[in-house]
């Protein structure tokens, strides 16, 4: 006998896994790496251990915020602040 009524657990889109190449609900599954995958090959990394390139990606995530400590102070460059009044303290 044929199942009367909506189904909820088939319906909606199906793709299939990047990697093992199994039908998988389209709401299950995630983006890793350029890859749609099901949650199966999902890669999470080993005991804490991050993925491979993720270190890298951090490290450069720490650089991209913008901070003023690697700037010179305007002391150093704008040379309107010399004070000319002797010119024996100017140092050549």
């Amino acid at each position: 006998m044929a199942y009367k009524g909506k189904r909820s657990k088939l319906v909606g889109p199906w793709h299939y896994c990047a990697r093992c190449v199994y039908k998988t609900h389209i709401s299950e599954m995630s983006w890793q790496r350029g890859l749609l995958l099901c949650p199966d090959c999902v890669d999470y990394g080993n005991n804490g251990v991050p993925l491979i390139g993720q270190r890298e990606a951090m490290i450069q995530a720490v650089f991209d915020v913008p901070t003023m400590e690697l700037e010179p102070d305007p002391k150093l460059t704008d040379s309107s602040q010399i004070d000319t009044g002797m010119d024996e303290e100017l140092i050549w």
